[in-house]
């Protein structure tokens, strides 16, 4: 996938949907992706989006862009 140099960068990531329990609030569903680099060079991170049906590829590109909104 594109990085933030613009370069490509292979990472592995998994993801699945959640519902997310705040106390007094209605819950929420979410999506969580957890990336992982494969070579180490950054510890794993995990993301959170409240569209469970995106797909966790463009969640991760969106993070990367600095549009991504939670």
């Amino acid at each position: 996938m594109s990085w933030y140099d613009g370069t490509t960068r292979a990472v592995e990531l998994t993801s699945q949907t959640a519902v997310w329990y705040r106390s007094g609030k209605p819950p929420v569903s979410i999506r969580w992706v957890l990336i992982r680099d494969p070579q180490g060079a950054f510890d794993p991170q995990s993301l959170i989006c409240t569209d469970p049906a995106a797909d966790p590829t463009q969640t991760l590109e969106w993070f990367v862009l600095g549009c991504y909104v939670p």
